[in-house]
């Protein structure tokens, strides 16, 4: 068997060789993303919900014990007003620029554990990098903003780190796929 796969491709090889058949190698374009910080959010806001339960589903356990459903529901309109990164006068030295891409948005989600159901909402802020191949993920943060129902004086909690979270994949895996030109080209 492996004898004759050898012969089969080598002779594919010479023939391809003997007979000049040239294969057509088509590069990529640069970027297929938005330059615009705006219209990027929009377009990835709209897909968010769909690419975040993508990733929700794929890192499901099978401990059905701990099985908990949860869904992103719908992100809302993205704000590209950018907060300062640095306090002056400070001593420490600045990570990220000043002109850094800012995305703020929210996140309505929902999560069903033993026949009961949690809605709440989330705070997201997203700093990323325009670079010579497209659009990267710098880092994500998320801020839990209201579980219904509410329970009153409840402090609020602080963000976490979400670069490696449900949200932070969704987002690399669009900018991904925003790169490569595979997002639907009709939107409403």
């Amino acid at each position: 068997m492996v004898k004759n796969l050898r012969r089969v491709s080598y002779g594919l090889i010479g023939f391809f060789c003997f007979f000049g058949v040239h294969l057509k190698v088509m590069a990529l374009p640069d970027s297929t993303c938005p330059k615009d910080t705006q219209e990027l959010t929009n377009l990835l806001l709209q897909d968010l919900p769909n690419y975040a339960n993508r990733v929700l589903h794929r890192s499901k356990t099978t401990d059905l014990a701990s099985f908990v459903q949860t869904y992103v529901i719908v992100s809302g309109q993205g704000e590209t007003q950018p907060l300062p990164l640095r306090q002056s006068p400070s001593q420490y030295q600045a990570i990220f620029d000043e002109t850094q891409p800012q995305i703020f948005f929210t996140t309505f989600e929902r999560q069903y554990s033993n026949n009961k159901l949690v809605r709440f909402h989330n705070y997201n802020w997203l700093l990323l990098a325009p670079t010579e191949k497209g659009w990267r993920l710098i880092m994500s943060f998320s801020q839990l903003a209201s579980l219904e129902p509410t329970q009153p004086n409840d402090p609020p909690l602080p963000p976490i780190d979400t670069t490696n979270g449900v949200i932070g994949q969704a987002v690399k895996l669009w900018l991904r796929d925003c790169e490569a030109g595979t997002l639907r080209k009709n939107r409403n």
